[in-house]
């Protein structure tokens, strides 16, 4: 069954029923403010941190998924029917339903008896608030009398607090109503201390422009016993209970009459917004309670997206990857960048946004270099402020609420706060050198950043310290010692276990930053890391080959992993693409790894991770082997590592493969297969269940994946073959060889590039000619044009003459 389809003219996803098989969501606003909002009204924000300062309550596992939410409820005064122009939470009948996700908005339109309503939600640009906009319209030929009620739940800010230590947070709650708004102002001891304050007051607030009738701030004198958001006491008596008391769980719930005309259409925008310091909130609400201004916001936010996406636009013989790769695969990439993961998340995923985003690109790579210790290991989370630096004697806490105390006398903060993980800090080397690539901006090595626990040192040596500590991180074979993970957080072997994969990343991390230095605006002698990866490169050659393929691992005592020998996970594809992608393989085995990859891990959904998956728990192999077979990293379709299968691919010249591997995990593709896929077909999620899963085809966490910045980067630069260099744009293209050509428009280093590439031979790899304003050009790379120009570029594939 179908749910929705894309309007490319809008960039947007349309989406035609509320019943969807799983919450299909969007996520608004920047990194100053956060909103994730379902097509049916649910989700939850946050201002800044989603752990530390939760605006809206979240309530995970619930049913349904998504609640509570920011809801609306639409009353007839006059007979006491109720409905949700949202659908839920009410879930009455609607005579029209339709939700439109677009690039930091959501519009759900529905209509029932005679109404018909339109919520837009939206988080103005750089403003710490959201705007719920609810236009309400009487199609009756009778004047109609409404009453309008609003339901957010606030969350007591720290979100492990609110959720489990019941005892306290249930009872600290502090809300109230004044000047027609409602202020919610608890204070929380989850973030950093402010100055001796260890509980430090937040303050969010709620209104509409307008006095309410009545109002609640109470969760309980709304809804009222035995009940949920789906039949509220107020709503059903037609008002609220005006009653203010502290701690339990706060709201903001408002009472508006609504009296409408025939065909009379009225419009109120309610605020929802955080001002710590008690300052700005009055200024905020009278500004975009005016609709004007709420539109012009919204028209704002859609400007910005458009200039975004104007950097790098294609149109190719597929619709689908059209839709997805000029709108939805860049907008996911740039909120995955917005939510600071982990470490090597982000690392990642800049890869997928510096055309649109170089100077906010910029900004968080010097953040991730200054959470980089002396060592040359860095933290494994981060905070995104870069002076979020160690003070004795206080606790670190980063963005995903993992806390880190620094305490005199005791360990050091590196053997506290250092990264488990073997390939965490290495993948931060690659992300400056393609930002160099993409902006031209050597004068950032030189910047001095500090280290995590004091010093600094300019970026280029950063850089240096993570190749030179992860080089004296070995063990086996010369091969890099896993530690608790590498990438496969689950995989964690025993001490003293190398990882072939680890191998093959710092072969990457060293053979760019090499190929940096040998730039004359660096003019650094590379020998000595050509040195360590050619070696590398030999060691994984002559002891992880095991006939076919390359292995993934070993134990201390020389036993693999992922290779043939082994009862189960004989082959993992990782290593298979990533000895093409860092030229470790020859050409024979290049081509014998990946052809192992299709016959033994292709599914209709794409490639499993591993074969056969673990079946029983064997602490030698750690948390993968708890996982059930075919689930995330045991075995399952893991999006985020298929695309480096399509890299290689390309990289073999295989276009028909490359995009056979691509198709299978484009999200256009699932709108025909929505109630088994189950999640957005619109965004890439993380993982599908596998073949020896009975719930095969089904897609498992949405949104927050690396698959987003690494699938943008597999289709543009490597599938159409668009890519940055140092000293132009790189045109190489692998296409499927039924494809006639594509064009593209690509703004780089200040000019636009107007590409247009025939392939009149239908072949997959190889150019035949390059023209630039029509004079031909030797090569793939297209030299740099001034800034501010429009250039030119025609390129044809097939054999060279």
């Amino acid at each position: 069954m179908e749910y929705g389809h894309f309007d490319k003219q809008n960039r947007e996803y349309v989406i035609t029923r509320p019943d969807t098989p799983a919450p299909w969501c969007n996520y608004l606003g920047s990194a100053h403010y956060r909103a994730i909002v379902s097509n049916t009204g649910g989700g939850f924000s946050y201002d800044g941190d989603a752990s530390l300062k939760r605006v809206l309550r979240d309530r995970p596992r619930s049913l349904p998924e998504d609640r509570p939410g920011r809801y609306c409820y639409l009353r007839d005064r006059d007979t006491g029917r109720y409905w949700s122009p949202t659908w839920q939470p009410v879930t009455a009948d609607l005579q029209q339903y339709e939700c439109r996700h677009g690039l930091g908005y959501t519009t759900i339109r529905s209509a029932r008896d005679g109404i018909a309503a339109e919520l837009t939600y939206v988080v103005p640009i750089g403003e710490h608030l959201e705007l719920w906009m609810l236009t309400v319209r009487n199609e009756n030929s009778q004047s109609r009398a409404l009453d309008v009620f609003s339901y957010a739940e606030f969350c007591l800010w720290g979100l492990l607090k609110d959720l489990l230590n019941l005892q306290a947070s249930k009872y600290v709650g502090i809300v109230r109503c004044e000047d027609g708004a409602i202020l919610h102002e608890t204070r929380s001891d989850s973030g950093p201390p402010r100055g001796d304050e260890v509980f430090v007051l937040h303050r969010a607030y709620f209104g509409c422009g307008a006095p309410p009738a009545s109002y609640d701030v109470q969760r309980a004198e709304f809804i009222g016993p035995h009940r949920d958001e789906s039949n509220p006491v107020a709503v059903e008596r037609g008002r609220c209970s005006n009653r203010e008391y502290f701690g339990y769980d706060p709201v903001a719930c408002f009472h508006l009459p609504v009296d409408l005309g025939p065909d009379e259409a009225k419009t109120m925008v309610f605020v929802l917004g955080v001002d710590d310091e008690g300052t700005e909130w009055r200024h905020k609400l009278a500004h975009y309670t005016d609709p004007q201004n709420a539109q012009a916001a919204l028209e704002n936010v859609k400007a910005s997206w458009a200039e975004h996406l104007g950097r790098f636009h294609f149109e190719t013989p597929h619709e689908g990857m059209d839709a997805v790769l000029n709108a939805w695969n860049p907008y996911q990439s740039a909120n995955t960048f917005l939510t600071p993961r982990g470490y090597r998340d982000t690392s990642q995923d800049v890869l997928g946004i510096m055309h649109m985003l170089p100077g906010e690109v910029r900004q968080r790579l010097r953040v991730m270099l200054a959470h980089e210790f002396q060592s040359g290991t860095t933290t494994h989370d981060y905070s995104p402020e870069e002076e979020f630096g160690l003070r004795p004697g206080e606790t670190r806490i980063f963005g995903d609420g993992e806390l880190g105390p620094s305490v005199p006398g005791g360990e050091t903060l590196e053997e506290q706060l250092g990264t488990p993980s073997s390939d965490a800090p290495l993948w931060v080397v690659p992300a400056v050198c393609q930002y160099v690539r993409e902006t031209g901006d050597f004068d950032f090595l030189q910047e001095r950043i500090r280290f995590f626990d004091g010093g600094e040192s300019d970026a280029l040596d950063h850089l240096w310290r993570i190749l030179d500590r992860s080089w004296g991180m070995r063990g086996l074979y010369g091969l890099p010692l896993i530690r608790e993970m590498d990438w496969n957080d689950s995989l964690n072997m025993s001490e003293g276990s190398v990882t072939v994969w680890g191998g093959m990343l710092f072969i990457w991390a060293a053979r760019e930053l090499a190929q940096l230095l040998r730039r004359p605006e660096v003019g650094r002698d590379p020998s000595s890391l050509d040195a360590r990866a050619d070696e590398m490169a030999e060691n994984i050659n002559h002891h992880a080959w095991d006939g076919a393929w390359y292995a993934r691992a070993f134990f201390p005592d020389g036993e693999p992993v992922g290779s043939a020998s082994c009862e189960e996970n004989q082959i993992d594809h990782m290593p298979q693409s990533w000895a093409i992608i860092t030229g470790v393989a020859s050409q024979a085995r290049a081509r014998a790894a990946m052809d192992a990859v299709r016959q033994r891990l292709l599914t209709p959904y794409g490639l499993a991770l591993l074969d056969p998956p673990y079946t029983r728990y064997q602490p030698r192999y750690g948390a993968i082997s708890v996982i059930p077979p075919s689930m995330k990293e045991n075995g399952g379709i893991f999006n985020h590592p298929i695309n480096w299968a399509i890299i290689a691919e390309c990289m073999l010249g295989r276009g028909e493969r490359a995009w056979e591997y691509y198709h299978a995990i484009l999200p256009s593709t699932k709108n025909e297969i929505a109630d088994i896929h189950q999640m957005e077909p619109y965004i890439f999620s993380q993982f599908v269940a596998g073949p020896h899963h009975p719930l095969h085809g089904r897609a498992g966490r949405a949104w927050m994946t690396g698959t987003a910045a690494w699938a943008f980067v597999a289709a543009s630069q490597y599938i159409l073959g668009v890519r940055a260099d140092y000293d132009g744009l790189h045109v190489d293209p692998c296409l499927p060889p039924d494809w006639s050509g594509f064009e593209a428009v690509r703004v780089f280093r200040g000019a636009t590039y107007r590409i247009t590439v025939e392939n009149p031979d239908r072949v997959s790899k190889g150019i035949r000619t390059v023209a630039v304003d029509g004079k031909p050009v030797a090569g793939h790379v297209i030299p740099l044009a001034p800034v501010g120009e429009m250039t030119s570029v025609h390129v044809t594939m097939g054999a060279a003459g």
